[in-house]
């Protein structure tokens, strides 16, 4: 009977590949240096280098290290120099956070700057080091500290089908379900998967993160609430940017849903700095939109119409991308 079960599971695993694979291969079609998205990506890569000042913001260092690594390669020397800087900030368990002091949930909790933060760890840094791992320049281990950590989250609650990651590993957010960073956790898994990495609790995790995703999914409302936990506060939908990000995230977990809350993410655009973040990140899945946002991306760039750097990297990573994906 054993071996049955283990001969399942390993079918269950090849199929669950496939469906992976065939989620993140939209962005194979190689770097056109003619494109204005190309045009644009680079001058944003040059006002960056002309607007930043030194901070110790891992998602920064992570997001621009990934764009020059797509634009320029790998081997680009500024790659490296931003990879040591990522590395030198981790946190004393392995995994990232902010370096800094931060009431995430605004209720007086105050969580230390070496807190680790889970959409840090596997999105914001994790997906980076990911790609650098494919280009050779990370380790199978580092990658694979990222996953053991990840396995070892705490949870926000157990109230529902499924489960929920909390929002951070401190206990000061063990409050209650973030969707999108509960979906980005199987959405790092599943493309560590993708790259062939496997730890026996990863495809478990991917279903039981799935089950709470569905679950928690609005049809009427074609997303997520952003935060469910409080009996203060009513639940809100997100905002375009994490109604962006679930939807990506649940591409390779519930594609048929994914879709439906990306479309209507890319049906209702507005002209704002933080949603057009989420939108590049689904671009790549909703190309017909390019026009629309290339202009906005133009825009944002010509004018630095950018907040913060870590703003402005975020776009070149997304401008990136999309870039690699041909467009």
């Amino acid at each position: 009977m054993e071996k049955g079960i283990d001969t399942l599971n390993k079918f269950i695993f090849f199929i669950l590949l496939i469906l992976i694979s065939s989620t993140f291969s939209c962005c194979d079609f190689g770097l056109s240096s003619q494109s204005e998205w190309y045009i644009y990506t680079e001058k944003a890569i040059t006002l960056f280098y002309n607007e930043n000042i030194e901070q110790d913001d891992v998602c920064t260092y992570a997001a621009i290290m990934y764009a020059i690594g797509l634009i320029y390669g790998w081997d680009h020397p500024d790659v490296s120099k931003y990879l040591e800087k990522i590395i030198s900030l981790r946190n004393p368990d392995g995994g990232y956070g902010l370096n800094k002091e931060c009431d995430a949930f605004g209720d007086g909790t105050i969580n230390p700057p070496d807190t680790t933060y889970t959409i840090t760890t596997d999105f914001l840094v994790g997906i980076p080091l990911l790609e650098a791992f494919k280009a050779g320049i990370v380790s199978e281990e580092d990658i694979y500290s990222l996953i053991d950590l990840l396995l070892s989250a705490p949870f926000g609650d157990n109230e529902k089908p499924g489960i929920c990651i909390a929002y951070s590993f401190h206990p000061n957010d063990q409050v209650g379900c973030v969707h999108n960073v509960n979906a980005s956790v199987g959405y790092f898994f599943s493309k560590a998967i993708d790259y062939g990495f496997k730890r026996d609790k990863m495809i478990e995790y991917i279903n039981l993160i799935t089950q709470r995703e569905v679950y928690s999914y609005l049809p009427d409302e074609k997303g997520w609430y952003y935060w469910e936990g409080s009996s203060v506060i009513e639940p809100r939908l997100n905002d375009p940017n994490h109604a962006a990000a679930s939807a990506l995230f649940m591409r390779p977990m519930a594609p048929t849903i994914a879709y439906e809350a990306g479309k209507h993410v890319m049906d209702n655009i507005i002209n704002n700095e933080y949603a057009l973040i989420g939108y590049l990140c689904l671009l790549p899945y909703f190309t017909e939109y390019s026009d629309e946002l290339l202009t906005m991306y133009k825009t944002y760039i010509d004018e630095k119409k950018f907040t913060t750097i870590r703003r402005l990297s975020e776009i070149i990573k997304y401008g990136a991308i999309i870039t690699s994906c041909g467009l």
